[in-house]
């Protein structure tokens, strides 16, 4: 059975395992997310939210992409960490590589069949929360996707108010929309480290 989440230790503290990302290639056993990194000695990766099998990095690995092997003790290395800043988390535990990217801008579409580019705002209490204010219209009928760094080809959709990294035009933007009532004021509201979405009435 594959595990829906992978977990992580140390991108900010190591208190347990309050950070991960969520499986969206079960073939390939991929994951991703996004998550604000601070971490001064790197980090570990989990597949179940236990000590006892944790990923570090492997030879030549950076804080931005390499190889992920066993770690044979609790002080056996870890996954370089990059540069504080808030990044798209892509691990492939078939291949065990791992992809990370540096957001810098972060954008709507879709919402109200209108696919031009709509900025969020980062929240000032916490860095991997997004909100953008928009008015109900019409009906959206592709759902809506969030972009990264207005880049197409990285972005999160899902549904049912669970965020999901996507990589090409056949992954669903995200859904809810719909039960909103045309020609109210809502807010959109993206959290990247619980990978969910919601909308609110303004």
């Amino acid at each position: 059975e594959v595990e829906p989440l992978l977990y992580f230790s140390g991108v900010v503290d190591w208190n347990g395992f309050d950070d991960y990302i969520s499986l969206y290639d079960e073939g390939n056993l991929c994951y991703g997310g996004a998550h604000w990194i601070n971490s001064e000695w790197g980090y570990r990766a989990y597949p179940q939210p236990d000590w006892s099998t944790a990923y570090k990095g492997g030879d030549g690995s950076t804080g931005l992409s390499g190889t992920l092997v066993l770690a044979e003790s609790s002080n056996d290395g870890n996954i370089p960490a990059p540069e504080e800043g808030l990044y798209v988390m892509d691990f492939n535990m078939k291949s065990l590589t791992y992809l990370l990217t540096k957001i810098n801008t972060v954008t709507f579409t879709g919402l109200n069949d209108d696919w031009t580019e709509h900025t969020m705002v980062q929240s000032s209490d916490n860095p991997e929360v997004f909100t953008a204010e928009f008015v109900k219209e019409k009906e959206t009928p592709w759902g809506v996707k969030v972009l990264i760094n207005n880049d197409w080809s990285l972005f999160f959709g899902g549904g049912d108010g669970k965020l999901k990294l996507g990589h090409s035009d056949a992954t669903t933007g995200f859904d809810g929309d719909n039960a909103l009532t045309i020609g109210e004021t809502y807010i959109l509201t993206v959290d990247f480290g619980k990978q969910t979405y919601s909308y609110s009435l303004k």
